[in-house]
């Protein structure tokens, strides 16, 4: 995390996995898991959920700031999308040192990753 250039992204990886891996996250799952089979359900909280989306997609773009926007976005995504899986295997009762393990791996691959985009040309 020490080079330059890889800060914002290994920053905004820890910043997500803080956000989608406690107890509010299980809830969140729970509520698109009922939600599936719940249309009344699936309409009320489908709004909410794609603003909360776009707040913490804009939060973590300035957090990754010397990324460009639509690496930012990508590593938005890819990161959120791990770290559901990451919490759900979590509440499955999955070993705590491997998730620490793959998290940091994605992140050691993100910074490896990302730390071009910051100069390369979109």
């Amino acid at each position: 995390m020490g080079r330059r250039g890889d800060t914002g992204a290994a920053a905004a990886i820890d910043l997500l996995w803080a956000g989608y891996s406690g107890t509010l996250s299980t809830a969140v799952t729970e509520l698109w898991v009922a939600a599936r089979t719940d249309p009344e359900l699936r309409a009320a909280i489908r709004p909410v959920d794609r603003a909360l989306g776009r707040a913490t997609l804009e939060h973590v773009t300035q957090v990754a700031g010397e990324l460009p926007p639509e690496r930012a976005e990508l590593l938005f995504w890819l990161t959120v999308n791990l770290t559901r899986g990451l919490a759900l295997d979590a509440e499955l009762g999955g070993d705590p040192a491997r998730r620490r393990q793959l998290l940091e791996e994605w992140k050691r691959i993100a910074v490896l990753l990302y730390q071009d985009a910051t100069t390369a040309p979109s």
